[in-house]
């Protein structure tokens, strides 16, 4: 018999955390990501989660008042392997 793993249970903390985020809100910014959780390094987390077979979409976005530049990702819910076995 094969057993079905939930991936979401095998994630490290971090990732859970963004994918949280991301269910909750609908994206996660360098910014959130520091001041909400701690990461640091966002980008390599979402290298990660692509890595584990999760879509990402990324927005170039400018802040209006300061002129910096930054992305918002927006992470699936579920990796592409287990969409397309439901």
């Amino acid at each position: 018999m094969i057993q079905l793993i939930n991936v979401q249970d095998k994630l490290r903390p971090q990732l859970r955390q963004i994918l949280t985020h991301c269910k909750m809100v609908g994206y996660i910014t360098p910014r959130s990501a520091i001041d909400d959780y701690g990461i640091m390094s966002l980008a390599r987390r979402i290298n990660d989660l692509e890595a584990l077979g999760y879509e990402v979409q990324r927005q170039n976005r400018k802040h209006p008042a300061t002129g910096q530049r930054y992305t918002r990702y927006f992470v699936s819910p579920e990796p592409k392997a287990l969409s397309a076995a439901s």
